[in-house]
């Protein structure tokens, strides 16, 4: 009586199944941690409950055992320290708004025959001819000095004051010895300086300080 051949499907079917059922078995004899990669089993891949404290490191199973202690008292301030060194300048800030205008200050006033100018009162009319030294005097009597330079010589080009436009006029500065005292004289037309002759004449004005009103 001839047997029966398995069918070749069967067969392979059968095979399959020999090595299915063997394959887990040969995985745990042959896989180990020697084996596995590092970093290759991650937590999601380990079941609940199956770690024990054993199967950590030593290090690991002394900081899940050992209770936390409670949080210490915080200790006294210490002392303040030095101070440091400056820092460098920062840069200039943004200039701010401009400011309100203040009020109008008090407008200055001049004595009659006497215009303002050079922030001072000059006579508008000149005095009749006579020395530096007189027309000093003069001016004082009246708490009057005579003009600056300065003052005389923009004088000269107040065209609405009616100036001059020739002949010379003393002024404040003073030239000369000790025992001849003589004065700075000003040409109204040329503003030319000159040095007369202690004793000359000459036309002149006196000035005085302007007042507040």
């Amino acid at each position: 009586m001839r047997r029966k051949l398995l069918h070749p499907a069967t067969l392979i079917a059968t095979f399959a199944l020999l090595v299915a059922l063997g394959a887990p078995s040969y995985a745990a004899r042959t896989i180990s941690g020697k084996t596995l990669r590092n970093n290759s089993v991650t937590g999601a891949k380990i079941k609940d409950g199956t770690l024990r404290l054993r199967d950590l490191s030593p290090r690991l199973q002394v900081r899940v055992t050992q209770p936390r202690g409670a949080t210490g008292a915080r200790g006294a301030t210490g002392p303040r320290g030095a101070t440091g060194p400056k820092g460098s300048k920062g840069s200039t800030g943004a200039a701010g708004p401009a400011g309100a205008r203040g009020p109008s200050g008090t407008a200055p006033t001049c004595p009659t025959g006497t215009a303002l100018h050079e922030f001072a009162c000059i006579e508008t009319a000149a005095r009749p001819a006579a020395s530096w030294t007189a027309a000093a005097s003069a001016c004082q009597q009246f708490s009057r000095r005579l003009p600056a330079l300065t003052e005389l010589q923009t004088y000269r080009f107040r065209a609405a004051l009616n100036p001059p436009t020739s002949g010379a006029e003393w002024t404040a500065e003073v030239a000369g010895a000790t025992t001849a005292v003589g004065g700075v004289s000003l040409d109204m037309g040329s503003g030319a300086l000159d040095l007369p002759a202690s004793t000359a004449t000459l036309t002149y004005r006196c000035a005085i300080p302007a007042t507040a009103s």
